[in-house]
């Protein structure tokens, strides 16, 4: 490390972390280095690091991302997280290509890396930030790579390695502990309420701010891009990093902090979220008022990742065409989340927040008179809304067969074989799934046939 130099420091710590393991350039610099040699070692990183970021204008870009309701979903289990949109341990659709779009339009490699090692810059451009506590020999880490990062890269739904920076035990004991705590006293006194749901997590989120922290002393050349959720502490960690940096509201240019942008997944109501700056009468949830810090820290909410799309198109991370793209893979993941997990219940409301934020990038493809994208998004609006039919449809044939099949046993009193709901379930959306999949396959070829004459 000591005789790396410039450029080539970089590509050893680009190496290092592409590895798709828990042994990192985190855990070599924080953990296994003590003393001098870890000072020693960090004034050396800060220093050549430093001449690489002021030598180029366009920064390396890595997507800083929290696990549990940010890129998976957990179903509503407590402590992991509160969202029961999608059914739990799926992957939210889209998050893998937007993550890629946003680190390939943010980082140049051309003036700064060889040809040859840029697989490598790319490998490492995801570091999972997670509250969940270490354990001894990084055992907790490798259970998350075997048992997420593993099957969504067999999937294709994810395209790097990342580094996992994990918590610590004592603060997810905190959060325990307080919530115990206060259980027990509304238990006690009756008119006791609960306190605000996300409070307990600041110790967490003190946890994460401090491990980014330490992560950015390593790679002073790059720029972040904080994506997480409002279910537990990550609008309080991008505030608290910003103002460790020195950020104040009234007179700090943004260009200047390596965190270009905090895209926060809406989880939950904003009135319930953990920050510095918001200010909500306990009891009052609607017009909420939008901290005018949160606008100046580029930390903005969205439902899905279309959404996530036209928020960093606002912030200048990436262009309409890489939109259009996220917007693309959301559809498609999201038929493939239907067909995969038949009994999903809420699918209904979710693919209504797709289709409105369907719209508004459409809005914007027509206010840039991009015809071409306009013309696919059409095609997408046009086979949700289709979708939003068919499922309307077996939501009532659903109610009616259940109708049905009670009327009928209590008529006969009699033990009979029904086939389960789930397997029901299960066989028509594959049937449905295979109908669409031959009507896409149909509208193909005659548009070809259309244009061949």
């Amino acid at each position: 490390i000591m005789d790396s130099r410039g450029a080539d420091m970089t590509i050893l710590k680009a190496i290092m972390d592409s590895r798709g393991d828990w042994h990192s350039m985190h855990k070599l610099v924080f953990y296994d280095l003590r003393g001098a040699w870890k000072s020693e070692v960090l004034r050396h990183l800060h220093s050549e690091g430093m001449k690489i970021r002021e030598m180029y204008k366009q920064k390396i870009t890595k997507v800083v991302a929290d696990l549990d309701d940010t890129v998976q979903c957990s179903g509503g289990l407590w402590p992991a997280g509160i969202d029961r949109r999608i059914p739990r341990k799926a992957m939210y659709p889209g998050v893998g290509t937007f993550i890629q779009e946003v680190h390939t339009h943010c980082s140049n490699y051309s003036s700064t890396i060889p040809e040859k090692y840029r697989a490598f810059f790319e490998s490492s451009s995801l570091i999972f930030l997670t509250a969940r506590p270490k354990s001894y020999k990084g055992m907790s880490q490798m259970y998350s790579y075997k048992s997420f990062v593993g099957p969504m890269k067999r999937k294709g739904l994810l395209y790097s390695e990342p580094v996992i920076l994990s918590g610590d035990l004592k603060s997810a004991l905190t959060v325990v502990l307080q919530a115990l705590y206060a259980r027990i006293r509304t238990w006690i006194k009756k008119d006791q309420t609960m306190p605000r749901g996300t409070a307990i997590w600041s110790p967490v989120a003190q946890k994460k701010a401090q491990a980014l922290q330490e992560y950015m002393q390593i790679y002073p050349e790059c720029n972040f891009v904080a994506l997480g959720d409002n279910g537990q502490g990550d609008v309080f960690c991008s505030e608290l990093l910003m103002e460790r940096a020195g950020f104040k509201a009234d007179s700090s240019p943004l260009r200047t902090f390596a965190i270009r942008a905090s895209l926060i997944h809406n989880v939950r109501d904003v009135s319930e979220t953990l920050s510095r700056f918001l200010r909500t009468p306990r009891g009052e949830k609607e017009d909420v008022e939008i901290p005018k810090e949160w606008d100046i820290m580029n930390i903005v909410m969205f439902k899905t990742y279309v959404g996530a799309g036209v928020e960093a198109f606002s912030c200048g991370l990436i262009t309409l065409d890489c939109v259009v793209r996220v917007a693309l893979a959301v559809v498609e993941e999201v038929f493939l989340l239907q067909s995969y997990f038949p009994e999903w219940r809420d699918r209904h409301n979710y693919i209504e927040e797709v289709l409105i934020d369907l719209r508004i990038v459409h809005e914007l493809c027509e206010r840039y008179k991009e015809r071409k994208f306009c013309f696919l998004l059409e095609k997408q609006i046009e086979e949700c809304n289709y979708i939003q039919t068919v499922n309307d449809n077996l939501r009532n044939l659903d109610s009616i067969e259940v109708k049905r099949t009670v009327a009928h046993v209590h008529r006969t009193h009699k033990t009979q074989y029904i086939q389960s709901p789930r397997t029901k379930a299960r066989t028509r959306m594959l049937s449905l799934a295979k109908k669409w999949r031959r009507n896409v396959l149909r509208k193909n070829s005659e548009e070809k046939d259309i244009k061949d004459a």
